[in-house]
């Protein structure tokens, strides 16, 4: 599967420009303060390639640009240029009012059978964004419509034995179809439960460890992570992201998340201190003890990470 080794964002969002590429890892946890930054990098990856979300089924662009008002140059003026290098080649994306122009190697990148051959590089779906803009109801919704294609696969299994597990629960199956799941107790009768009545942790991991593993995509963008999980659930989230073939780029201020980041089984991940000050984003790499030292010397604290050497 393709890996994005780089990130440069001119114009973007709250981004007027990055002080050096950005480098990714496999996964990378993007740790910073609110409005570091790290959100608008997300959403550059995610508008990077493919016109349209394969799990929402709507426009990349309609779905950022009406989240933030329709304006997504720095100042609401010019054109965003999102440059990516992936494996070999080189991606670029232009964001204009309207729409985006994407080429692989200066050439117009446009997803057919040909095309993608020729490139060898990507194909539909690119990447998944699970953002706090959108409704979790509308994954889950749209998954909803999919539901015959995830249980052939056996991913509504998978998915309840995985949420079970990091939440010390049995179930059994999700039946997105209907928003409910089994739920198995050892000394008791399985009986069924509305979703929407699970904890909110689990509730949002469903759909994004569904729309993983169903669409396999090169690139799983998740902002705020530690929303509402359980600790248990953000540790085997991490180690799942770690083991699945797609490639995780996460956003956290979360001390859980970046200790279950740090004690997981993972050779190539990137932490990276996010901090953007007058339009110039800039990041710092740690390997994990200097994260470790670091995080205690901030308090234990990781919004407080520097950027600086």
């Amino acid at each position: 599967m393709p890996t994005v080794t780089e990130l440069s964002v001119e114009n973007f969002r709250g981004i007027a420009e990055c002080a050096e590429p950005v480098p990714l890892g496999d996964p990378t946890i993007l740790i910073g303060r609110n409005n570091a930054g790290k959100t608008s990098l997300l959403e550059a990856l995610y508008l990077l390639a493919g016109d349209t979300d394969p799990v929402l089924q709507e426009m990349r662009y309609t779905r950022i640009a009406g989240a933030h008002g329709r304006h997504l140059a720095h100042q609401y003026t010019g054109e965003s240029r999102i440059n990516a290098t992936v494996d070999e080649s080189e991606m670029e994306a232009i964001v204009k009012s309207g729409g985006i122009e994407s080429t692989i190697d200066g050439r117009d990148r446009r997803i057919t059978p040909e095309t993608d051959d020729q490139f060898g590089i990507v194909g539909e779906p690119f990447s998944l964004l699970f953002d706090t803009e959108t409704p979790q109801a509308r994954h889950t919704d749209a998954l909803a419509e999919r539901f015959e294609e995830i249980q052939t696969a056996g991913i509504h299994a998978a998915v309840a034995e995985f949420v079970g597990e990091s939440v010390d629960e049995r179930f059994t199956e999700v039946l997105f179809d209907r928003g409910e799941i089994r739920k198995a107790p050892a000394d008791g009768t399985p009986f069924m439960l509305d979703l929407d009545d699970l904890g909110r942790g689990v509730v949002k991991t469903i759909p994004v460890y569904t729309a993983v593993e169903l669409l396999e995509p090169t690139l799983t963008l998740w902002d705020d992570l530690e929303s509402s999980l359980h600790p248990t659930l953000t540790e085997n989230l991490i180690q799942w992201l770690v083991d699945s073939p797609t490639q995780a780029v996460v956003s956290t201020h979360s001390l859980d998340v970046v200790t279950a980041a740090l004690q997981a089984d993972a050779d190539e991940m990137q932490f990276l201190s996010v901090a953007t000050d007058d339009g110039r984003l800039r990041v710092r790499e740690f390997d994990r003890e200097q994260l470790r030292r670091t995080i205690e010397n901030a308090g234990h604290d990781p919004r407080y990470l520097p950027v600086d050497g």
